[in-house]
């Protein structure tokens, strides 16, 4: 099947993508000069394409959701170090895709950077500690509730759903005291961070 490129800008008109946008609570911008920039309701580099079957095809979806404050050690980090899609759909207010990349750099940059340096420090300094004593009472719950219930706690999947990435579990770690706790998320950074060759088996 081929495909022909199509502009995003009738599927945003008719309402298909401004509702999936919506859900995600996102938006992205267009334009290199401040006259031709506009909002639309998806990154700038997401890809349209209509098939030869007449369906219409969306393509590239790696920076559908906006990226954290970029760290300054990590060049270009706002291409992959990204929010979680459950936490941006939990926040206050929709952010940009786009931001901090060269699609906003002529308009509204400032703003749409703002609010995700706001968003990531909501999320560093008020989701995760809140998180940190739900954590503990969970696995306390899974504990008494018997071994395999709580050899069986799926720890990535929780803190997924709290919109947290794995890569904070050492900071969540900092916030939790109790022992049993603290162990289980060294054993899962561990884990996360070994080669699949030095896993030690169960």
């Amino acid at each position: 099947m081929s495909c022909v490129p199509r502009s995003l800008d009738d599927e945003c008109q008719s309402g298909v993508l401004t509702a999936a946008a919506a859900r995600a609570r996102v938006f992205g911008r267009c334009g290199m000069s401040r006259s031709t920039s506009q909002l639309l309701c998806a990154p700038a580099d997401l890809e349209g394409h209509l098939g030869d079957d007449g369906r219409f095809y969306l393509l590239d979806f790696s920076r559908v959701f906006p990226p954290e404050t970029p760290r300054k050690d990590m060049p270009n980090a706002h291409l992959y170090y990204l929010l979680r899609p459950e936490f941006v759909r939990s926040y206050t207010k929709p952010l940009c895709s786009d931001a901090f990349s060269g699609f906003i750099a002529l308009h509204n940059y400032k703003e749409d950077n703002q609010e995700v340096v706001e968003a990531t420090n909501h999320l560093r300094n008020e989701v995760i500690p809140q998180f940190a004593g739900e954590l503990a009472q969970l696995l306390l719950e899974a504990r008494e509730k018997g071994y395999d219930h709580f050899r069986n706690f799926r720890l990535t999947e929780a803190i997924h759903l709290k919109g947290i990435n794995v890569r904070y579990m050492g900071l969540l770690r900092k916030y939790i005291t109790q022992l049993d706790c603290r162990t289980l998320l060294l054993v899962e950074v561990t884990m996360c961070t070994s080669s699949p060759g030095e896993r030690v088996s169960e």
